[in-house]
Protein backbone atom coordinates (compact mmCIF):
# COMPACT_ATOMS: atom_id res chain seq x y z
CA UNK A 1 0.00 0.00 0.00
CA UNK A 2 1.74 2.95 -1.34
CA UNK A 3 3.03 5.90 0.74
CA UNK A 4 -0.06 8.63 0.12
CA UNK A 5 1.51 11.52 2.36
CA UNK A 6 2.86 14.34 -0.37
CA UNK A 7 6.36 15.36 0.18
CA UNK A 8 7.47 12.17 2.00
CA UNK A 9 11.59 11.52 1.97
CA UNK A 10 12.79 8.30 -0.14
CA UNK A 11 12.10 4.41 1.54
CA UNK A 12 15.22 3.99 3.28
CA UNK A 13 16.24 0.75 2.61
CA UNK A 14 17.54 -0.70 5.86
CA UNK A 15 14.26 0.77 7.04
CA UNK A 16 12.07 -0.77 4.97
CA UNK A 17 14.12 -4.23 5.26
CA UNK A 18 13.69 -4.34 9.42
CA UNK A 19 9.73 -3.54 8.86
CA UNK A 20 9.17 -6.41 6.55
CA UNK A 21 11.06 -8.91 9.67
CA UNK A 22 8.97 -7.34 11.64
CA UNK A 23 5.75 -7.97 9.51
CA UNK A 24 7.30 -11.70 9.30
CA UNK A 25 7.46 -11.95 13.05
CA UNK A 26 3.52 -10.41 13.93
CA UNK A 27 2.21 -13.39 11.32
CA UNK A 28 0.42 -15.00 13.66
CA UNK A 29 -2.56 -12.65 13.04
CA UNK A 30 -3.73 -14.31 9.45
CA UNK A 31 -5.52 -11.92 8.48
CA UNK A 32 -4.58 -11.60 5.04
CA UNK A 33 -4.97 -15.32 4.69
CA UNK A 34 -8.23 -14.86 5.45
CA UNK A 35 -9.67 -11.68 3.43
CA UNK A 36 -6.73 -12.58 0.10
CA UNK A 37 -5.35 -9.31 -1.72
CA UNK A 38 -7.00 -8.16 -4.86
CA UNK A 39 -5.66 -5.15 -6.15
CA UNK A 40 -7.44 -2.24 -7.98
CA UNK A 41 -6.10 0.74 -10.01
CA UNK A 42 -6.19 3.69 -7.70
CA UNK A 43 -7.49 4.22 -4.50
CA UNK A 44 -11.18 4.28 -5.20
CA UNK A 45 -11.68 2.11 -8.29
CA UNK A 46 -14.14 -0.73 -10.54
CA UNK A 47 -13.21 -4.22 -10.25
CA UNK A 48 -15.01 -7.46 -12.07
CA UNK A 49 -16.90 -10.37 -10.04
CA UNK A 50 -18.67 -12.89 -11.70
CA UNK A 51 -22.86 -11.97 -11.32
CA UNK A 52 -23.31 -15.93 -11.29
CA UNK A 53 -21.16 -19.24 -10.25
CA UNK A 54 -19.90 -20.92 -13.65
CA UNK A 55 -21.66 -24.51 -13.82
CA UNK A 56 -22.98 -26.60 -16.23
CA UNK A 57 -26.52 -26.41 -17.67
CA UNK A 58 -27.95 -28.71 -19.68
CA UNK A 59 -31.22 -26.56 -20.44
CA UNK A 60 -31.18 -25.14 -23.43
CA UNK A 61 -32.46 -21.91 -22.84
CA UNK A 62 -28.98 -21.01 -21.38
CA UNK A 63 -27.19 -22.28 -24.48
CA UNK A 64 -26.05 -20.48 -27.87
CA UNK A 65 -26.24 -23.72 -29.48
CA UNK A 66 -29.82 -24.75 -30.58
CA UNK A 67 -29.32 -28.85 -30.13
CA UNK A 68 -28.26 -27.66 -26.35
CA UNK A 69 -24.67 -29.39 -24.62
CA UNK A 70 -25.12 -33.02 -25.19
CA UNK A 71 -25.60 -32.85 -28.87
CA UNK A 72 -22.87 -33.02 -31.39
CA UNK A 73 -22.52 -29.96 -33.34
CA UNK A 74 -22.44 -30.41 -37.36
CA UNK A 75 -18.79 -29.83 -38.68
CA UNK A 76 -20.29 -26.35 -40.19
CA UNK A 77 -21.86 -24.88 -37.01
CA UNK A 78 -20.74 -21.54 -36.61
CA UNK A 79 -23.21 -21.27 -33.66
CA UNK A 80 -21.22 -18.12 -30.86
CA UNK A 81 -21.08 -19.88 -27.79
CA UNK A 82 -23.07 -18.52 -24.47
CA UNK A 83 -20.34 -15.61 -22.81
CA UNK A 84 -19.47 -15.83 -19.06
CA UNK A 85 -21.49 -13.09 -16.88
CA UNK A 86 -19.63 -10.11 -15.08
CA UNK A 87 -20.82 -7.71 -13.01
CA UNK A 88 -19.10 -4.21 -12.34
CA UNK A 89 -18.32 -3.92 -8.54
CA UNK A 90 -16.70 -0.62 -7.11
CA UNK A 91 -14.82 0.03 -3.95
CA UNK A 92 -13.06 2.77 -2.02
CA UNK A 93 -9.83 2.43 -0.15
CA UNK A 94 -9.28 3.33 3.75
CA UNK A 95 -6.79 4.81 4.98
CA UNK A 96 -4.70 3.86 8.09
CA UNK A 97 -1.39 5.65 9.61
CA UNK A 98 0.33 4.05 12.40
CA UNK A 99 4.14 5.56 14.13
CA UNK A 100 6.13 5.22 16.75
CA UNK A 101 8.95 7.94 17.80
CA UNK A 102 12.77 6.68 18.61
CA UNK A 103 14.06 9.32 21.11
CA UNK A 104 17.53 10.38 20.40
CA UNK A 105 18.32 10.12 23.97
CA UNK A 106 17.75 6.30 23.89
CA UNK A 107 19.86 5.50 20.78
CA UNK A 108 22.58 8.43 22.25
CA UNK A 109 22.22 6.14 25.63
CA UNK A 110 22.06 2.33 24.86
CA UNK A 111 22.56 1.86 20.38
CA UNK A 112 25.76 3.42 20.66
CA UNK A 113 27.66 0.91 23.21
CA UNK A 114 25.74 -1.93 21.97
CA UNK A 115 25.14 -1.45 18.62
CA UNK A 116 22.00 -2.89 18.71
CA UNK A 117 19.34 -0.92 16.30
CA UNK A 118 16.84 0.55 18.08
CA UNK A 119 15.05 1.07 15.35
CA UNK A 120 13.60 -2.75 15.15
CA UNK A 121 11.53 -2.66 18.08
CA UNK A 122 9.68 0.28 17.00
CA UNK A 123 9.34 -1.42 13.62
CA UNK A 124 7.74 -4.45 15.49
CA UNK A 125 5.28 -2.50 17.62
CA UNK A 126 4.92 -0.54 13.65
CA UNK A 127 3.84 -3.49 12.19
CA UNK A 128 1.48 -4.94 14.77
CA UNK A 129 0.18 -2.26 15.09
CA UNK A 130 -0.81 -2.32 11.10
CA UNK A 131 -0.96 -6.11 10.87
CA UNK A 132 -3.48 -6.06 14.18
CA UNK A 133 -5.80 -3.16 13.02
CA UNK A 134 -6.51 -5.12 9.61
CA UNK A 135 -6.82 -8.33 11.25
CA UNK A 136 -9.82 -6.84 14.17
CA UNK A 137 -11.53 -5.57 10.79
CA UNK A 138 -11.27 -9.33 9.05
CA UNK A 139 -11.85 -11.21 11.83
CA UNK A 140 -14.17 -8.89 14.36
CA UNK A 141 -15.87 -7.21 11.55
CA UNK A 142 -16.75 -9.93 8.97
CA UNK A 143 -15.65 -13.22 10.11
CA UNK A 144 -17.30 -12.91 13.77
CA UNK A 145 -20.14 -10.77 12.53
CA UNK A 146 -23.36 -13.17 11.61
CA UNK A 147 -24.47 -10.85 9.22
CA UNK A 148 -21.51 -11.29 6.85
CA UNK A 149 -23.07 -14.76 5.93
CA UNK A 150 -25.60 -15.80 3.65
CA UNK A 151 -26.66 -18.69 1.38
CA UNK A 152 -25.85 -17.27 -1.93
CA UNK A 153 -29.44 -17.00 -3.01
CA UNK A 154 -30.83 -13.82 -1.90
CA UNK A 155 -32.18 -15.73 1.33
CA UNK A 156 -30.74 -12.63 3.20
CA UNK A 157 -27.36 -12.63 5.88
CA UNK A 158 -27.37 -14.47 7.95
CA UNK A 159 -28.79 -17.59 7.06
CA UNK A 160 -25.16 -19.24 6.92
CA UNK A 161 -25.28 -19.32 10.84
CA UNK A 162 -26.15 -22.19 13.16
CA UNK A 163 -25.53 -21.87 17.29
CA UNK A 164 -22.85 -24.80 17.99
CA UNK A 165 -22.52 -27.10 20.67
CA UNK A 166 -20.90 -26.64 23.99
CA UNK A 167 -16.84 -27.73 23.61
CA UNK A 168 -17.17 -27.91 26.84
CA UNK A 169 -18.39 -31.43 26.87
CA UNK A 170 -16.09 -33.86 25.04
CA UNK A 171 -19.35 -35.40 23.89
CA UNK A 172 -20.96 -33.08 21.36
CA UNK A 173 -21.77 -33.36 17.14
CA UNK A 174 -19.45 -30.72 16.10
CA UNK A 175 -18.37 -33.46 13.55
CA UNK A 176 -21.62 -33.50 12.12
CA UNK A 177 -22.11 -29.54 12.82
CA UNK A 178 -18.91 -29.00 10.37
CA UNK A 179 -20.11 -31.27 7.86
CA UNK A 180 -23.44 -29.27 7.42
CA UNK A 181 -21.22 -26.30 7.37
CA UNK A 182 -19.15 -27.80 3.90
CA UNK A 183 -22.09 -28.92 2.41
CA UNK A 184 -24.17 -25.35 2.67
CA UNK A 185 -21.14 -23.70 1.33
CA UNK A 186 -21.18 -25.98 -1.62
CA UNK A 187 -24.79 -26.12 -2.58
CA UNK A 188 -24.80 -21.95 -2.85
CA UNK A 189 -21.18 -21.55 -4.16
CA UNK A 190 -20.70 -24.62 -5.99
CA UNK A 191 -17.36 -24.77 -4.13
CA UNK A 192 -16.02 -27.01 -1.20
CA UNK A 193 -15.03 -24.35 1.94
CA UNK A 194 -11.07 -24.21 1.34
CA UNK A 195 -10.64 -22.98 5.18
CA UNK A 196 -11.59 -23.31 8.09
CA UNK A 197 -10.65 -20.43 11.24
CA UNK A 198 -10.60 -20.59 15.17
CA UNK A 199 -8.55 -19.50 17.80
CA UNK A 200 -6.35 -21.93 20.19
CA UNK A 201 -9.03 -22.28 23.10
CA UNK A 202 -11.25 -23.65 20.28
CA UNK A 203 -8.61 -25.71 18.83
CA UNK A 204 -7.95 -27.01 21.87
CA UNK A 205 -11.00 -28.03 23.18
CA UNK A 206 -11.54 -29.75 19.52
CA UNK A 207 -8.99 -31.78 20.81
CA UNK A 208 -10.80 -33.16 23.35
CA UNK A 209 -13.85 -33.87 21.74
CA UNK A 210 -14.74 -37.53 21.61
CA UNK A 211 -15.72 -37.76 17.78
CA UNK A 212 -12.37 -36.36 16.71
CA UNK A 213 -10.19 -38.00 19.20
CA UNK A 214 -11.58 -41.38 18.48
CA UNK A 215 -12.07 -40.90 14.35
CA UNK A 216 -9.15 -42.04 13.87
CA UNK A 217 -8.63 -44.18 16.53
CA UNK A 218 -5.47 -46.63 15.19
CA UNK A 219 -4.51 -49.95 16.56
CA UNK A 220 -7.29 -49.64 19.16
CA UNK A 221 -5.66 -46.32 20.81
CA UNK A 222 -7.12 -42.97 21.12
CA UNK A 223 -5.69 -40.37 18.68
CA UNK A 224 -5.18 -37.35 21.23
CA UNK A 225 -4.59 -35.30 18.64
CA UNK A 226 -1.63 -33.25 20.82
CA UNK A 227 -0.20 -31.15 18.08
CA UNK A 228 -2.00 -28.47 15.64
CA UNK A 229 0.04 -30.52 13.22
CA UNK A 230 -1.94 -33.86 13.89
CA UNK A 231 -5.41 -31.66 14.81
CA UNK A 232 -4.72 -29.50 10.79
CA UNK A 233 -4.03 -33.50 9.56
CA UNK A 234 -7.52 -34.18 10.91
CA UNK A 235 -9.28 -31.67 9.02
CA UNK A 236 -7.56 -31.88 6.00
CA UNK A 237 -8.31 -35.66 5.73
CA UNK A 238 -11.99 -35.46 7.54
CA UNK A 239 -13.19 -32.01 5.99
CA UNK A 240 -10.79 -31.54 3.13
CA UNK A 241 -10.41 -27.59 4.25
CA UNK A 242 -6.84 -26.44 5.97
CA UNK A 243 -7.22 -25.14 9.54
CA UNK A 244 -6.30 -21.98 10.56
CA UNK A 245 -5.74 -21.66 14.36
CA UNK A 246 -5.12 -17.70 14.57
CA UNK A 247 -3.37 -17.33 17.82
CA UNK A 248 -3.10 -13.29 17.90
CA UNK A 249 -5.02 -11.76 20.98
CA UNK A 250 -5.75 -7.65 21.37
CA UNK A 251 -6.75 -5.24 23.87
CA UNK A 252 -10.19 -3.82 23.32
CA UNK A 253 -10.85 -0.06 24.68
CA UNK A 254 -11.88 -0.62 28.00
CA UNK A 255 -8.48 -2.86 28.32
CA UNK A 256 -9.61 -6.59 28.41
CA UNK A 257 -8.23 -9.08 26.38
CA UNK A 258 -10.09 -9.70 23.36
CA UNK A 259 -9.35 -13.62 21.02
CA UNK A 260 -9.87 -12.54 17.12
CA UNK A 261 -12.53 -15.07 15.95
CA UNK A 262 -14.21 -15.27 19.37
CA UNK A 263 -15.01 -18.21 20.37
CA UNK A 264 -16.48 -19.12 16.51
CA UNK A 265 -15.78 -21.82 14.07
CA UNK A 266 -15.78 -19.91 10.98
CA UNK A 267 -16.25 -21.97 7.61
CA UNK A 268 -14.78 -20.16 4.31
CA UNK A 269 -14.38 -20.84 0.46
CA UNK A 270 -10.92 -18.23 0.02
CA UNK A 271 -9.31 -17.62 -3.70
CA UNK A 272 -8.20 -13.81 -5.34
CA UNK A 273 -8.92 -14.74 -8.44
CA UNK A 274 -12.20 -12.94 -9.95
CA UNK A 275 -13.36 -16.04 -10.99
CA UNK A 276 -14.04 -17.10 -8.15
CA UNK A 277 -16.41 -16.92 -5.31
CA UNK A 278 -14.43 -15.71 -2.52
CA UNK A 279 -16.17 -15.01 0.81
CA UNK A 280 -13.46 -11.89 1.89
CA UNK A 281 -11.28 -9.62 0.01
CA UNK A 282 -8.71 -7.34 0.55
CA UNK A 283 -8.57 -4.54 -1.94
CA UNK A 284 -5.27 -2.78 -2.33
CA UNK A 285 -3.79 -0.06 -4.39
CA UNK A 286 -2.27 -1.76 -7.86
CA UNK A 287 1.11 -2.61 -7.05
CA UNK A 288 0.97 -3.22 -3.67
CA UNK A 289 3.69 -5.75 -2.38
CA UNK A 290 2.28 -8.60 -0.20
CA UNK A 291 4.33 -11.16 1.75
CA UNK A 292 2.40 -14.47 2.58
CA UNK A 293 1.03 -14.17 6.20
CA UNK A 294 2.41 -10.35 6.50
CA UNK A 295 0.63 -7.15 6.06
CA UNK A 296 0.92 -5.01 2.74
CA UNK A 297 3.99 -2.98 2.93
CA UNK A 298 2.93 0.08 4.14
CA UNK A 299 4.84 3.64 2.30
CA UNK A 300 7.72 3.98 5.40
CA UNK A 301 9.47 6.91 5.96
CA UNK A 302 11.36 8.88 8.79
CA UNK A 303 10.20 12.53 10.11
CA UNK A 304 12.96 14.41 12.55
CA UNK A 305 11.30 15.87 15.72
CA UNK A 306 12.89 18.73 17.49
CA UNK A 307 11.07 18.80 21.09
CA UNK A 308 11.47 15.92 22.08
CA UNK A 309 14.80 15.44 19.68
CA UNK A 310 14.36 11.91 17.58
CA UNK A 311 12.84 10.32 14.47
CA UNK A 312 9.03 10.05 14.01
CA UNK A 313 8.49 6.45 11.85
CA UNK A 314 5.42 6.62 9.61
CA UNK A 315 3.41 3.87 7.74
CA UNK A 316 0.74 4.77 6.25
CA UNK A 317 -1.72 1.64 4.35
CA UNK A 318 -4.28 2.28 1.59
CA UNK A 319 -6.77 -1.26 1.96
CA UNK A 320 -10.49 -2.18 2.13
CA UNK A 321 -11.46 -5.54 4.06
CA UNK A 322 -14.98 -6.35 3.08
CA UNK A 323 -17.46 -9.33 2.30
CA UNK A 324 -17.53 -10.58 -1.48
CA UNK A 325 -20.08 -13.71 -1.39
CA UNK A 326 -21.72 -14.36 1.81
CA UNK A 327 -22.71 -17.61 0.83
CA UNK A 328 -19.25 -18.83 0.43
CA UNK A 329 -18.88 -18.08 4.42
CA UNK A 330 -20.37 -20.51 7.14
CA UNK A 331 -20.39 -19.92 11.11
CA UNK A 332 -20.59 -22.20 14.30
CA UNK A 333 -21.36 -19.45 16.98
CA UNK A 334 -20.09 -19.67 20.36
CA UNK A 335 -18.77 -23.12 20.48
CA UNK A 336 -17.60 -22.79 24.00
CA UNK A 337 -20.29 -21.34 25.54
Amino acid sequence: MSNIITGSQSLDPILTGLFYQSVQAASDYKSLTAAPAKAIDGYTGQYLALSSRPRLSLDQTDDAFAAGQLSALGLNDTSMPTGVSFETKTVSLERFARNVFINDRDVRQYQAGSGFDLRQPALDALAHKILGVHAYKVFNDIYSTPASYGDGSGSGAGSHVVDGPDLNTTSNAIIDEILVGCQEIYDAEGRYPSHAFVNPIVANLLRQNDSVRNRPNQGGADNTLATADALGAFFAQMFSVELVVVPATYKTDTGATGRFMGDHISLAFLDSSTAAPTFAATFVEQGTNTTGEGATLAGIREERIEDPQGVKVIADVMYKAQVENSGAGYLIKDVTS
